[in-house]
């Protein structure tokens, strides 16, 4: 399994991105964009949903799986990855999104400050369950996953109050 980054609303690019970065099979064994016959997504963290049009590329988000094959129709139900790349996925994709979330494309609601930023991105890349747990359940409401973030980092913050 190879990783890298595509960004393409359009199934044939998509299919020839993936050949021109795909090494080849064997020696002298190059494939052709027209030799992936099924693409489909992966939905964590066992199904997958096949890509037949322009409009499915577009369900896909930033950092996701993305199957192909030439020869067989890609399963629906039970497909895992290894458990590396799951532990790589479980952690990059909260670190993407609050590095978004720091960003100036960011509506000012829900905008993290430079500090702020780099306390949840300290946090997640020590895999503070905390956090992940706000990923996992505001990750589409960014207003929410700010408010709970920051409570979260100023409870830290301030020292225990005596009993």
């Amino acid at each position: 399994m190879i990783s890298f980054t595509i960004r393409s609303n359009n199934l044939s690019r998509l299919k020839y991105e993936i050949i021109k970065r795909q090494p080849p099979l064997y020696p002298g064994a190059d494939l052709l964009a027209t030799d992936i016959k099924y693409i489909a997504r992966w939905t964590p963290p066992h199904f997958t949903e096949a890509c037949t049009k322009n409009r499915d590329l577009k369900l896909i988000p930033d950092n996701s799986v993305v199957f192909w094959s030439r020869v067989e129709e890609i399963p629906r139900r039970h497909v895992t990855l290894d458990l590396r790349d799951k532990e790589l996925a479980r952690v990059d994709m909260p670190i993407k999104y609050v590095t978004r979330l720091g960003s100036k494309l960011t509506d000012d609601s829900a905008r993290l400050n430079a500090s702020e930023t780099d306390q949840l991105i300290d946090l997640l890349v020590e895999k503070d369950e905390s956090v992940m747990t706000l990923y996992r359940n505001f990750h589409q409401q960014p207003e929410l996953f700010k408010r709970y973030s920051l409570r979260l980092l100023s409870r830290r913050q301030s020292p225990p109050k005596p009993s």
